[in-house]
């Protein structure tokens, strides 16, 4: 029983050791989850041009990047958690033609029920690290 116990603790300590890294801890503020996919943030932006929507990159239930179609990316934040914003197709409903805008509505859709409704708040435009 003893010995049983002690070569799975070696086990345990073996695949903890190579596998650490897998487990590091995942950026908890928002310059560091922009950093990780190879951003700052840059100066607010009044509107977003000719998006691109299913280029969309996710951040958190309140923020993801949409870039538009001549290479910059922005920042969209939102007025509160947007449940269903991750791995779900968004729809957006927007005041103007081809622009996304403060005040516009982001509504992610999952198996064509509307999970949420989440206002625009700001848009910031990226700069590449």
């Amino acid at each position: 029983m003893r010995h049983t116990i002690s070569i799975g603790f070696v086990v345990f300590l073996v695949s903890f050791t190579a596998f650490g890294p897998a487990f590091a801890a995942t950026p908890t503020s928002l310059q560091e989850k922009l950093a990780e996919n190879g951003f700052a943030l840059g100066t607010e932006a009044q509107a977003i041009t000719d998006y691109r929507l299913d280029d969309q990159v996710y951040l958190d239930s309140r923020h993801f990047i949409l870039p538009d179609n001549s290479s910059r990316s922005y920042l969209v934040t939102l007025d509160k958690k947007c449940h269903g914003l991750y791995a779900n197709k968004l729809f957006l409903r927007t005041r103007t033609r081809y622009q996304l805008v403060p005040r516009d509505v982001v509504r992610p859709q999952h198996q064509g029920r509307n999970l949420d409704r989440c206002e625009v708040v700001s848009i910031h435009q990226l700069v590449p690290r």
